[in-house]
């Protein structure tokens, strides 16, 4: 059974073109405690050390249409670590750009993704990680005003 799901894996990282083995074992990994299926979905992602620790994090966009809506997809946060990737944080209704400010708050930097749906309009709004999380929703924080993304770092999703 490990060895038929870890060969799944390996085909669903080369269809997708995305991440890297570690990485799409800590999503196949959180997907099937928390959510969903023993298949990895579609996403894209980018690395960043969000806690100043050195070792890279990950910020992945789900865009498999299973964990989109109108109003954007799920975004993960894993913590980089020496032998991989821990889950860390879930958001959903997320949207591209995002970005990662100069601002921290425990430890972990803020970050700004494009919130959308519930009958507003898009725009930039702030995610402060909370000592547990980044906010679950999008759409319920403070818009992004353009000095908050003075000196911010655009991710580019692959």
């Amino acid at each position: 059974m490990v060895r038929g799901f870890a060969a799944l894996l390996a085909v669903l990282a080369s269809s997708a073109g995305a991440g890297t083995p570690e990485l799409d074992d800590a999503i196949g990994a959180h997907l099937r405690n928390g959510m969903q299926p023993e298949a990895v979905p579609q996403y894209r992602w980018s690395k960043a050390d969000l806690n100043s620790d050195t070792e890279p994090d990950a910020v992945v966009l789900l865009i498999d249409p299973e964990f989109c809506g109108s109003g954007g997809c799920t975004m993960l946060v894993f913590k980089g670590k020496a032998d991989g990737f821990e889950f860390e944080s879930l958001s959903t209704v997320t949207r591209e750009p995002i970005y990662v400010l100069q601002e921290t708050n425990h430890g972990w930097h803020t970050l700004s993704v494009l919130a959308a749906g519930g009958g507003i309009d898009a725009h930039q709004v702030i995610m402060r990680f909370d000592g547990e999380s980044y906010p679950h929703n999008p759409t319920l924080q403070e818009p992004a005003l353009p000095q908050a993304l003075d000196g911010a770092t655009r991710l580019k999703l692959e």
